[in-house]
């Protein structure tokens, strides 16, 4: 169960406009936010803030192509935005909060670059003023797609890079210091055309690349590329995975076991149809398992999560036979785990909408309680109490402390969890 989450929309007809939805843990909508103006908006990225609120990253266009920065409450509601870039196209591809409570961004850049692109690494303090800004690339067309800070405190760049005129592209890993200055690059090439989408850094201080390959102009070569680095940015190993003519992936991590799951959309069932796909790999990259969501129309799953309790929600976007787009949400249950359920229903309700600091707090203490059983290995007082806070939520209900809905999914997730320590 999830105490909330954000996903993004982006039509493709007409005018486009950040939007950020927030769901509860059964994936109902709660709220959405525009934003936006007359030209075209569109945010790749959008991280929960530790103050609560979210942050937005992309581009807009009411004056050119500039990179676009929006910070919100943790209600959706505009705190600020900031504008970065010059006369030619600029663009941000990721955003994440630093250690010091501000925001490092990645994109690239026409306004400052040497070639037609490069890549862009900017850091800004917590009310989105530049700290500093950082250029890397050649006489070549180079992007930064994502980045992470790693544990050392400097940055991991996941780069584009090809040579001017021609096709061929390559990965490119950048590692810099806290300050955005290169510490080493490293370039991976496989058939051509390489496509990188994201690079993380692993639990052992390596880092994972995941993206792209084909052998020619054609995307029906295209096959998913995985990468596996040690600190120094030196390739261990590397797989490439194909299931169809066309098998693209958007997003992986490092899971809890130390494996991989990465997700993508590919042609599986009709070539004119996308499909999304979700794998799971070993530590060694090789597949353990394998999903494919058969929906009707096209589907595409951009970014993949692990949850507390080792399922795994997926976000993206799906667009029915004859109609429009749509946001996508899927969560896929894990290994059911008591003591991670209850803390996770106690998620829950921190985060429950118009209800009081007091109720709150009632229902948390009820929950810890039943926590403290389950970590003393006392299950027959934790169902017990299980059962009461039942009877408490109705009771609650009947005086409109809290809504039928909110009294209705805790009453649910609350018999979810008392069937599993029953057996």
């Amino acid at each position: 169960m999830l105490a909330g989450m954000i996903a993004q929309n982006y039509p493709e007809s007409g005018e486009t406009n950040f939007v950020l939805i927030k769901t509860d843990s059964a994936g109902k909508e709660q709220w959405n936010r525009t934003f936006g103006g007359t030209g075209d908006e569109a945010a790749p990225a959008a991280r929960e803030c530790s103050d609560g609120g979210y942050i937005l990253a992309g581009y807009n266009e009411s004056r050119g192509v500039n990179a676009w920065l929006v910070k919100t409450d943790s209600e959706g509601n505009e705190e600020w935005n900031r504008t970065f870039g010059g006369v030619h196209t600029d663009y941000f591809q990721d955003v994440q909060e630093t250690s010091d409570g501000g925001y490092v961004l990645a994109g690239g850049t026409s306004s400052s670059s040497t070639g037609a692109s490069d890549a862009w690494l900017i850091k800004i303090d917590t009310e989105g003023n530049e700290k500093w800004s950082r250029i890397f690339g050649g006489t070549g067309d180079e992007a930064a797609y994502s980045v992470q800070e790693t544990g050392e405190g400097g940055y991991i760049l996941a780069c584009g890079t090809s040579l001017l005129g021609t096709d061929n592209r390559s990965f490119w890993l950048i590692k810099t210091d806290q300050d955005g200055e290169e510490e080493w690059n490293r370039s991976f090439s496989n058939t051509g055309y390489d496509q990188i989408v994201s690079a993380k850094e692993t639990m052992e201080g390596g880092y994972i690349l995941v993206g792209n390959t084909r052998s020619d102009s054609s995307y029906l070569s295209e096959k998913t590329w995985l990468i596996k680095t040690n600190s120094d940015g030196d390739e261990e190993w590397n797989k490439t995975v194909s299931k169809a003519n066309y098998f693209h992936s958007s997003s992986a991590q490092e899971t809890d076991d130390g494996g991989y799951i990465i997700s993508g959309y590919s042609d599986f069932i009709d070539e004119d149809e996308y499909t999304s796909w979700l794998i799971k790999t070993d530590p060694n990259g090789d597949e353990e398992w394998n999903i494919v969501f058969e929906k009707a129309g096209d589907d595409f799953i951009n970014s993949v999560q692990e949850t507390e309790n080792g399922g795994y929600i997926l976000a993206g976007h799906i667009r029915p036979p004859g109609g429009d787009y749509k946001a996508l949400l899927i969560k896929l249950e894990g290994v059911n785990n008591p003591l991670n359920e209850i803390k996770e229903l106690k998620n829950y309700t921190c985060n429950l909408e118009n209800v009081d600091n007091n109720t709150k707090m009632v229902l948390n203490k009820r929950l810890e309680k039943i926590i403290n059983h389950l970590e003393e290995g006392k299950e027959k007082k934790a169902i017990r109490e299980l059962k009461q806070f039942i009877n408490y939520i109705n009771k609650m209900r009947l005086c409109s402390r809290i809504s039928a809905d909110q009294a209705d999914t805790l009453i649910k997730e609350t018999q979810k969890i008392i069937k599993l320590m029953e057996g």
